[in-house]
């Protein structure tokens, strides 16, 4: 090219494409003629070779080069020889057995955004379809990536076992552990060339090299754009000690969608997981397992350099889960008193801190509260209550004034926990069918805060001393709880439970809160309105006018972000702020416990109204 000609665009040419064809652009340089000739031969070569040895891709004729360009111009190289004919440019059609049509739709997608000014102007709803463009791209990436981690390892089996037979001519007591050396050595390979830390080459590896019938699901769930390796690899390791055929149906099962199309969300997924995991377990091995990972409790402190510190415990789930329920229910009373000086995490922290510390005293003397106590927040202890930091009011006598002078911040804290009286006792929600219960059949439980339990668990835990059982009374054709109504806004406590029973978990899209907890609201779908004698003239404070729903979520509504409609079958319809929409049924408890009854397919899409 002349000097004179002015500057050339220096990289590759415009990239785009329709109807599943990737078109590829011309490298362009600012170079000589004969460097230019060596580029083109080059280039040449390179794309031959890929015709030839990649299945499904093809040459088709087309152009290219930046818009408005034509051969010749400047910046653009001219035409690849046996190529593209006159065009400077080439188009690679991709088959579907290389890349299914949905996933060229998200590359289509993905290049028209990458364009310059590809995402001017765009809406809500398309800059969203890009993003789960890119996921669908990564998904497809990834299991062309399982694949080469796949052959990585087969070439460097030969190496390690000695020769190109592979395990075949070492006696059977050593192939075991020639195998296990090539997965490391495949993934010490994995790691320098990519720099990814060791754990995640690690899970990478093991996928690639687990046998075929175990992963096929996945593998195909991830070619089709439908998942990425994160979750491949978590169903993976999950059942990777259970029979080959019941590993990929459960794949299957989990790494679908939900009934409206939509993706579950990630602790749907992994709720779904454990659950169709313990059904297919060995009793007898899970128990042993549990066991096993209940003997290796432990307690451990990870110091930082800011001056503070976190305390880890763990312990079988229930007792964990108990004390976390406790923490809470004495959090919140306490904030009742607090004068609003620390958040509910704060407040978790002292009370957590403070009981770990100090454990239980006899009731203290009173203190004066100190400024930002409100009034009437000191009050005689009832039950046991928190020690205090120190040992300074151990020389006063109980029901005596404390001496004059100000209030220190740690009297003045104790002096909240006495206002809060007797502490409440820890507890634990559990749901578990009847026949799990009796021993009929072994399904789950699903413990509130945690997630799935097995059979052997759920009943150790209901038939514990002291504990409360409550009958729920399902729909059988839904496997939905039943419903009734009031004649005011605020639902009494036996209505309350019946909607907080019903839903399960928070009506949003991929919720898994507990409905229970205290931090969900009950939302009235229809607003609650009343005329001046208080006769109620909107929505009633009914079972099927209420739902439950996070804070957040709640606030989201009420501001109009979100919104959504109820139709007779009792699902949530909801629309996002971009258009998009989403649907939540009740908590199917049969699906909670592993209970399967036969059911017509079509129940939960009727326009029939429930019977209730």
């Amino acid at each position: 090219m002349a000097e004179n000609e002015g500057p050339a665009d220096d990289g590759v040419s415009g990239v785009g494409g329709t109807g599943g064809v990737v078109r590829v652009g011309v490298v362009t340089a600012r170079v000589d003629s004969a460097l230019e000739a060596e580029l083109e031969g080059v280039l040449t070569a390179a794309w031959e070779r890929l015709v030839a040895e990649v299945p499904g891709v093809r040459w088709v004729e087309g152009y290219a080069g930046h818009a408005g360009s034509s051969p010749g111009s400047p910046g653009v190289a001219d035409p690849l020889p046996e190529a593209t004919g006159s065009q400077p440019g080439a188009s690679v059609a991709v088959g579907e057995e290389v890349m299914p049509e949905p996933v060229q739709a998200a590359l289509r997608a993905l290049l028209a955004a990458a364009a310059p000014g590809g995402l001017v102007g765009v809406d809500g709803d398309a800059a969203l379809a890009v993003v789960e463009a890119a996921g669908a791209m990564r998904g497809w990436a990834d299991a062309v990536m399982v694949d080469a981690a796949r052959v990585l390892f087969e070439q460097l089996r030969s190496v390690t076992a000695g020769g190109p037979a592979g395990e075949a001519d070492l006696p059977a007591g050593r192939r075991g552990e020639a195998l296990a050396r090539a997965r490391s050595l495949t993934v010490d390979e994995v790691e320098a060339a990519t720099g990814a830390g060791r754990g995640q080459c690690q899970k990478l590896v093991g996928f690639a090299t687990a046998a075929p019938v175990r992963t096929a699901a996945a593998r195909a769930a991830m070619r089709a754009g439908r998942c990425e390796f994160y979750r491949a690899q978590i169903v993976e390791q999950a059942t990777d000690q259970l029979d080959p055929a019941d590993a990929d149906q459960i794949a299957v099962e989990v790494l679908g969608c939900r009934p409206d199309g939509n993706p579950w969300s990630h602790p749907q997924f992994r709720g779904r997981l454990r659950r169709r995991v313990l059904k297919h377990q060995d009793p007898v091995v899970r128990e042993k397992t549990h066991q096993q990972a209940v003997a290796d409790r432990g307690a451990w402190t990870s110091l930082s350099e800011d001056g503070t510190a976190e305390l880890a415990i763990t312990g079988d789930a229930p007792r964990v889960v108990a004390a976390r329920e406790r923490l809470e229910a004495i959090a919140r009373a306490v904030r009742a008193h607090d004068g609003g000086r620390r958040t509910l995490d704060q407040l978790r922290s002292d009370v957590a801190l403070d009981l770990l510390t100090h454990g239980t005293v006899p009731p203290l003397p009173a203190v004066t509260p100190s400024r930002g106590t409100t009034a009437g927040a000191v009050g005689p202890v009832h039950g046991s209550a928190c020690a205090p930091p120190t040992d300074a009011d151990a020389s006063t006598p109980a029901g005596t004034a404390p001496p004059e002078g100000p209030v220190s911040e740690a009297e003045d804290r104790w002096a909240v926990y006495r206002a809060v009286g007797e502490l409440p006792a820890a507890q634990v929600s559990l749901t578990v069918s009847l026949e799990t219960l009796l021993g009929v059949e072994d399904g789950v439980g699903q413990l509130a805060g945690y997630g799935p339990v097995d059979a052997v668990q759920a009943r150790r835990i209901a038939f514990a001393p002291g504990s409360v059982w409550s009958r729920i009374v399902t729909d059988p054709l839904t496997g939905w709880a039943l419903d009734r109504s009031v004649n005011r806004y605020r639902p009494d406590p036996a209505m309350a439970e019946q909607v907080r029973t019903r839903d399960g978990t928070t009506r949003e899209p991929g919720s898994t809160t507990p409905a229970h907890w205290p931090t969900v609201d009950l939302d009235h779908h229809r607003p609650y309105t009343s005329d001046p004698d208080g006769n109620p003239t909107g929505g009633p404070t009914s079972a099927a006018n209420l739902y439950a729903l996070t804070r957040r979520g709640h606030n989201r509504k009420t501001r109009g972000y979100w919104t959504y409609e109820v139709n007779s079958a009792g699902l949530c319809i909801w629309t996002t702020a971009t258009g998009r929409t989403h649907t939540t049924a009740p908590c199917d408890y049969d699906e909670l416990t592993n209970t399967h009854r036969p059911r017509d397919a079509d129940d939960r899409s009727s326009d029939e109204p429930p019977p209730f």
